[in-house]
Formats: structure tokens, sequence, C-alpha cells
């Protein structure tokens, strides 16, 4: 039977978790800890139109 050691990342990043989280990295972690501590809203990977829905000689595009 062979063992193999786990290897590490490019970065040698440990993984960290807390509050039940896990983050890649103690510097994401570290971060997570700053910022769970304001009172401002913090949104992850909001969507938002870039370019509405136009026509130009009458032929229609479509939002992207």
């Amino acid at each position: 039977m062979v063992i193999r050691k786990r290897r590490r990342g490019k970065y040698n990043a440990q993984p960290v978790v807390i509050d039940g989280i896990r983050f890649a990295s103690k510097a994401e972690g570290a971060y997570y800890r700053l910022i769970r501590n304001k009172p401002q809203k913090v949104t992850i990977q909001e969507s938002f139109e870039i370019l509405s829905a136009f026509k130009i000689n009458g032929k229609r595009y479509s939002a992207r």
C-alpha cells in the first residue's frame, strides 16, 4: 500500500475554517474577519446588465 503525502498548492496556502466557512488561505480568512464586523452589506457576484437590448435599422440586438 502506497501512502501519498498531500500536495500543497502553488502558493503554499493553508486552508482555514472560520464560523463554519472554509477559506482557501489564511489571508482570505483574515479579510473575512475584517469585513464581518463592518455594518455595510457585502454582495458577492452581483449580476447586472452591461448593455440593454436595442434596434438598428429594424434589426433587434439582444441584451448581453
